[in-house]
């Protein structure tokens, strides 16, 4: 049983009269007995479970996901508070990747982050590439996004010093069910591309005797807002659920995701004001595609004892084609295969105890990961703006990568009147290494990191939860960030997260307040300078997060089926060391923001919502004027405003419910920059774009 999460109590108790005053009341934590192994502390992101995290957590629901009218993870998880997620830009710029930074910290690719699907490692390579070039999920598969920045660091890593996301996927149904939803998105006239569809559909259920099966399938084709934006995605996956034993079961999923996608690409300053849906990089295309198999068998052992071991295995590969430059200055173009195996195996095992008056939950788990991967550049070069396929393809890289990493961890729960501690401890124990096969010159680390945790929550009354927590966390050099010509000797990256928070639940009103200092330290970027990747220093992250929802059911029979939500995150994020020290981080805004509201009326829905955000630097030098490739300079702040409008139907036995809305009504122009890259510059936002959509349940 996936239920609760670090410093809760399972909600469990034998009488109707209690049941019926929980439904009334929300209880203390330590009054609920008798005491329930919790285990997976993520589980499937359960209301009470959230409520009683030691930590900023938030969670996006299908239904709040559904209703707010996105159709993509981007623009889903910029609902929540201190979650920032730049325009497509630069390598990931299509629905294929995620670029997500959590509190000031890089979303290029969402690199500092650990990101699961359903508990599992989404990463082409957790330690040795954890970057979401080709992010293997789409929205229409997703049941609820969980991020939980803090208190989760001695369970999941590495690379969580933004905290853990986890992605849900829909859950297999007691009953047999199918759905499929049906979307059409058109953009705004001035846009490069005419629009895309999106087809969901899932089906399954399970017997009687607990065996079950289910199919999953998002597909998502059509162009992108620019020219050369043809998309392509397809995303495959079969859940099962095997009873095993009269307290066991086994379940998993074998998953199949495919994309193949045209680069819009770049624009310079000049380019950009000309036109800033053009497209100036022909040849740019990305493909990719991601095999996975996952097994994970529970038993709990009549409440007293559980067991948790789960195995999964993942076949990635990704092509990227750039260019250096617009197809009238470009030099070369480049064609870069990577590809990438990894296995893992984590079991972990969960007991209960008691000293006097203080109940215990302690749990044990072990990780081992093993990771291989390849990675090759083939160059064409050409004098400036000839035909690069007039000539052939030179190899001039080609290294493979291997990780050989176990992890052990311990944590004790203590529960006793309204007060839970959990200490805990992670050790990691990495081996990392690259070999350049065409000089056979091979560089590597070995990194031994033992991260303590502690968090604490007072359950100050059966509203309100007050909690604290210290988290460290640890990041490997990856396998592109070692050397191929000299030894680097990188320290590994290191952080400390301090939090301090509170949740509030009682009658209409939901509210959450996290005041939060992360201290990160020996970050690894590439200095070209040295042409090498190195430490480049600390940097310091703090801030505060608001999210508040209201619901105005009972205060007036006017205001019935009306509610208003919203968030704040005021973050400052600075370098500490270096030439740059004092400045502010690139692509973060000091000031995010979301408020909406939702009216339910008999069969009909309705949606407003809001997002801004305020300006960004796009360099550590915090450059104002823009530079003529359009890589530096200030990138302004934006506001945007969407509408949803839904009607349900029944229909025999059948539910149906058509949609429409717009997005970015006012047609707000927005824009980001990739500095960092080759291929960086200028990229347009998504103009005010109409959609439709038709969804059938049977």
């Amino acid at each position: 049983m996936n239920m609760a999460l670090l410093g809760t109590t399972i909600l469990l108790n034998a009488t109707s009269v209690q049941a019926e005053e929980t439904e009334k009341k929300q209880q203390p934590l330590h009054s609920l007995e008798p005491l329930l192994i919790v285990g997976d502390w993520l589980g499937d992101a359960a209301p009470e479970d959230v409520r009683r995290h030691p930590g900023a957590r938030h969670v996006l629901r299908r239904e709040q996901i559904e209703a707010s009218g996105v159709s993509t993870i981007k623009d889903a998880i910029r609902q929540l508070p201190g979650v920032q997620v730049p325009e497509n830009n630069g390598t990931g710029s299509g629905d294929f990747s995620l670029n997500i930074g959590l509190r000031g910290l890089g979303s290029r690719l969402t690199s500092r982050a650990t990101v699961l699907l359903d508990g599992v490692p989404m990463a082409n390579a957790p330690y040795g590439q954890p970057q979401l070039s080709l992010a293997p999920i789409s929205l229409g598969n997703l049941e609820a996004i969980d991020v939980v920045k803090g208190g989760s660091a001695v369970r999941y890593g590495p690379q969580n010093v933004g905290g853990v996301i986890n992605f849900v996927t829909k859950p297999i149904p007691n009953d047999y069910a199918t759905s499929i939803t049906v979307r059409g998105d058109l953009y705004d006239g001035d846009a490069g591309g005419t629009g895309k569809g999106t087809v969901n559909l899932s089906t399954g259920g399970k017997t009687e005797d607990g065996y079950g099966a289910m199919l999953l399938y998002s597909g998502l084709h059509g162009e992108g807002i620019r020219d050369n934006h043809q998309q392509d995605i397809d995303d495959v996956m079969i859940k099962y659920e095997i009873p095993a034993g009269a307290n066991g079961h086994i379940k998993g999923r074998f998953h199949r995701f495919q994309t193949k996608n045209d680069l819009p690409g770049p624009l310079s300053a000049d380019e950009f004001r000309a036109d800033p849906f053009q497209s100036t990089h022909s040849y740019e295309k990305v493909e990719g595609d991601r095999t996975e198999f996952t097994a994970k068998y529970v038993n709990n052992f009549h409440g007293g004892l559980q067991l948790e071991a789960g195995a999964f295995v993942t076949d990635s590969f990704r092509e990227f084609i750039l260019a250096n430059g617009n197809d009238s200055s470009l030099t070369r173009l480049d064609r870069l295969p990577r590809e990438y195996r990894v296995y893992g195996f984590e079991p972990r095992f969960s007991g209960l105890a008691q000293t006097g008056e203080v109940d215990h939950e302690w749990s044990v788990g072990y990780r081992y990961i093993r990771e291989f991967s390849n990675e090759r550049r083939m160059r064409r070069t050409v004098v400036a703006g000839g035909d690069p396929f007039s000539v052939g393809e030179v190899k001039n890289r080609d290294t493979d990568g291997a990780t050989r990493a176990h992890a052990l961890y311990l944590d004790n729960r203590m529960d006793w009147n309204d007060w839970s501690m959990t200490p805990g401890m992670r050790a990691e124990w990495v081996h990392i290494s690259r070999n350049n096969k065409l000089s056979d010159f091979k560089d590597k680390e070995s990194y031994r990191e033992f991260l303590p945790s502690l968090n604490v929550s007072y359950q100050l009354n059966p509203d309100t939860l007050l909690y604290a927590n210290y988290n460290e966390s640890f990041a490997a050099v990856g396998h592109l960030a070692l050397s191929t010509k000299k030894d680097t000797s990188l320290d590994p990256e290191r952080s400390r997260t301090y939090e301090i928070g509170t949740r509030f639940e009682g009658g209409n009103l939901k509210t959450d307040l996290t005041l939060f200092l992360i201290n990160f330290d020996n970050q690894i970027e590439f200095d070209s300078t040295v042409g090498q990747n190195i430490n480049k220093g600390e940097t310091e992250h703090k801030g505060m997060e608001i999210a508040f929802s209201y619901n105005m059911k009972g205060i007036n029979p006017k205001l019935e089926g009306l509610s208003v939500y919203g968030t704040y995150a005021y973050t400052d994020a600075r370098r500490e060391s270096g030439d740059f020290n004092g400045n502010d981080l690139r692509l973060y805004s000091t000031h995010t923001g979301t408020i909406g509201s939702r009216y339910q009326y008999q069969d009909w829905t309705f949606n407003v919502s809001g997002y801004a955000q305020s300006q960004q630097y796009s360099d550590d030098a915090n450059t104002s004027e823009e530079s003529n490739d359009g890589k530096n300079g200030i990138i302004p702040g934006f506001a945007i405003l969407d509408f949803r409008a839904a009607k349900s139907f029944d229909w025999d036995d059948r539910k149906l419910e058509i949609g429409v809305g717009v997005k970015n009504i006012f047609d707000r122009h927005h824009f980001t920059r990739a500095s960092i890259e080759n291929n960086g510059g200028i990229f347009v936002g998504a103009p005010r774009t109409i959609f439709a959509e038709l969804k059938t349940i049977f």
